[in-house]
């Protein structure tokens, strides 16, 4: 699984609709080994290996799979339409994401599912002083 895509094309089309052969199926191709990079990226950011939660078992192959196409289905909407934003809050601290054209990016209910946390965990409690 190292190095391989969570998803694909039949993935998409299944979700979302037939791709159109040629330039449209290469940039699906594309797109999707490019999500999977970025799954691994985030993962790596917070000390944890995505190929081998999913070995293990610990993480679902589908849920991968999922938030994959999610990704790249989004990434493909937008085309010619510009971009979009999304601004998550929590408390003072506040994530926002801009998707133009080929851009991928996780939601924040997708990184919770994928159990990452958008809360920064604090480093010492007030005990531990």
């Amino acid at each position: 699984m190292l190095g391989q895509a969570f998803a694909l094309r039949e993935d998409i089309e299944a979700r979302w609709r037939s791709l159109d052969p040629g330039q449209e199926l290469t940039k699906a191709n594309e797109l999707l080994a490019d999500a999977a990079d970025v799954l691994r990226t985030v993962f790596h950011q917070v000390g944890r290996d995505i190929d081998t939660e999913l070995l293990a078992g610990t993480l679902s192959v589908r849920t991968a799979n999922r938030i994959t196409v999610a990704m790249v289905i989004r990434a493909m909407a937008v085309e010619n339409v510009g971009a979009t934003k999304e601004q998550v809050g929590f408390g003072p601290f506040t994530r926002a994401f801009t998707a133009a054209d080929a851009n991928l990016f996780l939601r924040a209910d997708e990184l919770r599912q994928l159990g990452i946390s958008l809360v920064p965990v604090p480093l010492a409690q007030m005990g531990d002083l």
